[in-house]
């Protein structure tokens, strides 16, 4: 039965350091709600806090309102008391006897008033003492009402005589007075509590006819303004006496903001700081992963690669090289026993032996590549340094002739566990590969270099040096640089040291060829090819 389909999207897959950088991000934005959160808050317990404070305020001068309210009621009653009892014995003594200005002054001295006037129906008047109600208007004095004069720092009460017409007025000094009011007033206890640590000032507005109506039609309960360098939270409450405004400190909201905007900053940076280090760190894990798992698949495909290549191999053996060999031993016969052949034909003879040598030496590179794949090592003790004398001594007066310098830098170390054969023919491609670089002259300079559990080949040469770009392709077969080259030297060579469990590596500079070989001491050696 066939696969229905179900209708559902496939969602493309995240590498895992782009998960753990969405996490991260997602992890961010819980932080900055959650700081925003703590603001609010803090916002938000400040604002109750700061009712509170106004509320206690608002309380203690209603209190002490009334209790001012108060005070003065008792003090005028007092006043009015005391003033009124003397004003009536001034008009009960002056029915029986009338008074002069001395008698009057003499009086008000022993009664500690600062004067008596009595003012006759007819308009004549006696002061005692004398000018002690300049400045004040006679019609001001009228009414039975007690009255403060505060320029003159004087309280007076104006009595009517028995007689209904005139009065007698009687005044007492209202230092002390005055400055009992001063101690016990609103103004006072203002000053008094803004010394209160946060509160920056109290005001009363007495000229609001409805106060709370006024606080009902204001936009918020407290505003954050700005009062000179530092941030005030004013509140107004409405009072039965007017409309009441505090000013609180609000400095302590700016410093648990400026406290939650530093840690919140800090949190960050330590956050982004582990979110990019866990991420490059998971990054390169996975880089290594996909590095790794590449490097298995070209290793797949090299290993069906090099078994179709063998298989061809085998065939281009059998179909290709027995009539390649055919034809040059016909052509090689008919060179020698042909009579009739012009010097043309046999140089054209000539060039198609050559041919046929150069298409045979090819097939013999594939099949020898081929035969690499699981090659069999005769394995034994090996002296490279031996081994490499050997090998530039073969090739010691073709350089010579070519102009070629050697250099050479040994060091006997010791010796290595594997196929002399093989490791023959790689110093043998090597060396013919640095010789054919260079036809009109050059140097080659060969180290041998022991470290603690490989020895290191390095050779040098000038001459023709390919690209850097194309370092990794000299290792591939059939990839060349030279005219007449099958490009599967440096192949082989690279197949036969894998195989004994070493590397070779290319290093291409301007005028320099550099190829490094390591071979492990203890003979550990790879099938893999």
């Amino acid at each position: 039965m066939a696969d229905r389909d179900t209708g559902t999207k496939s969602f493309p897959r995240l590498a895992s350091w782009q998960g753990n950088a969405l996490v991260f991000g997602i992890l961010f934005l819980v932080v900055v709600a959650y700081f925003m959160f703590q603001v609010q808050n803090a916002h938000r317990m400040f604002i109750k806090d700061a009712e509170n404070h106004a509320r206690l305020v608002a309380d203690i001068i209603r209190v002490h309102a009334r209790g001012t309210v108060l005070s003065e009621q008792i003090i005028r009653t007092t006043l009015k008391t005391f003033l009124g009892n003397t004003t009536r014995f001034v008009k009960y003594l002056n029915a029986i006897e009338p008074f002069d200005s001395d008698e009057l002054t003499a009086f008000a001295k022993e009664s500690g008033l600062a004067g008596i006037s009595i003012f006759y129906p007819d308009g004549t008047a006696i002061h005692g003492p004398r000018g002690w109600l300049d400045g004040i208007k006679i019609k001001d004095l009228k009414g039975n009402r007690l009255l403060h004069f505060p320029d003159r720092h004087l309280i007076v009460l104006a009595s009517p005589l028995n007689t209904g017409k005139g009065y007698v007025a009687a005044g007492i000094r209202a230092e002390k007075t005055e400055l009992l009011q001063k101690e016990i007033g609103l103004p006072q206890t203002f000053r008094a509590m803004e010394q209160i640590e946060g509160i920056r000032y109290i005001r009363l507005d007495k000229n609001i006819k409805n106060p709370a109506a006024a606080h009902r039609s204001m936009p918020g309960r407290i505003k954050i303004i700005k009062s000179g360098k530092d941030l005030v939270a004013e509140i107004k409450m409405p009072l039965d006496i007017g409309l009441l405004t505090v000013g609180l400190d609000a400095q302590p909201l700016e410093k648990i903001r400026r406290d939650l905007w530093r840690d919140f900053i800090i949190f960050s940076i330590l956050l982004a700081i582990l979110g990019s280090t866990l991420s490059w760190f998971l990054y390169r894990h996975q880089a290594r992963y996909v590095n790794q798992v590449k490097e298995y698949e070209r290793q797949i495909s090299r290993q069906r690669e090099e078994a179709s290549l063998g298989r061809a191999a085998a065939s281009i053996a059998h179909e290709i090289r027995n009539p390649l060999n055919a034809m040059a031993m016909g052509l090689q016969r008919l060179k020698i026993e042909a009579t009739c052949l012009s010097g043309e034909q046999k140089r054209l003879i000539d060039i198609v032996l050559d041919s046929l040598k150069r298409t045979n030496g090819i097939v013999t590179g594939l099949l020898r590549y081929a035969g690499m794949s699981e090659p069999s090592l005769k394995l034994g003790q090996v002296d490279l340094m031996a081994m490499i004398s050997d090998a530039v001594t073969l090739y010691e007066k073709q350089m010579e002739q070519a102009g070629i310098r050697l250099e050479m830098d040994l060091d006997s170390g010791r010796p290595v566990t594997a196929d002399p054969d093989l490791l023959s023919q790689v110093l043998d491609n090597l060396l013919r590969n640095a010789m054919e670089a260079q036809p009109r002259g050059g140097f080659i300079h060969i180290s041998l270099k022991a470290r603690p559990e490989t020895m290191v080949l390095t050779m040098r040469n000038g001459g023709h040096v390919p690209r850097p770009d194309q370092a990794g392709q000299l290792l591939e077969p059939y990839f060349t640089t030279k005219t007449r080259g099958t490009g599967l030297g440096l192949a082989v060579s690279n197949r036969i040291v894998r195989a004994h469990g070493g590397k070779i590596t290319l290093n291409l500079r301007k005028d320099v060829f550099e190829v490094k070989v390591e071979l492990p001491l203890n003979g550990q050696h790879s099938r893999k090819g």
